[in-house]
């Protein structure tokens, strides 16, 4: 399964040196879905803005604003890409790269780099765990495109 932001409506950051959420994911709870195993296989991050950017991909942070759709079909996962604000987790991967008004370099990080950034839960407090693209520009202003895809396991 994938999710990601849609090419007519690429993600503003505002404020330059500011990370914000792009593209989140984390187990769904009701239907209670916390016993899952889910794997992220795939991302990429692109801007269509001139500037430079620092993206990471962070576990176990808080994503602030926006709304959580649940994944279509039977999926385990809800996503968001329309929040506001990032707090906390720790960094898995990160890295810069450039856009200019004649090219923009894409970052794409596949399943063999991710295989290991399953899902994860507090199954004490039936809490999920964030999984979540975050980026930051020197350009305030800039324009982000990104997307998240992964595997999943349920019963």
């Amino acid at each position: 399964q994938a999710v990601g932001i849609p090419v007519t409506t690429p993600r503003n950051l505002p404020v330059a040196g500011t990370f914000y959420p792009i593209v989140s994911i984390r187990l769904k709870t009701s239907p209670d879905r916390l016993d899952a195993i889910v794997i992220c296989t795939a991302i990429s991050v692109i801007a269509t803005t001139a500037g430079n950017y620092n993206w990471q991909l962070i576990a176990s942070g808080t994503t602030s604003g926006g709304t959580w759709v649940d994944a279509p079909g039977d999926s385990s996962v809800q996503y968001n890409i329309t929040g506001t604000s990032f707090t906390g987790g720790r960094i898995l991967a990160s890295g810069f790269f450039s856009a200019t008004n004649q090219a923009s370099t894409q970052v794409d990080i596949l399943k063999e780099a991710l295989f290991k950034t399953q899902l994860e839960r507090n199954g004490l407090t039936s809490t999920p765990f964030e999984l979540t693209i975050v980026v930051a520009t020197d350009n305030a202003g800039g324009d982000i495109l990104a997307s998240m895809d992964w595997e999943e396991i349920s019963r």
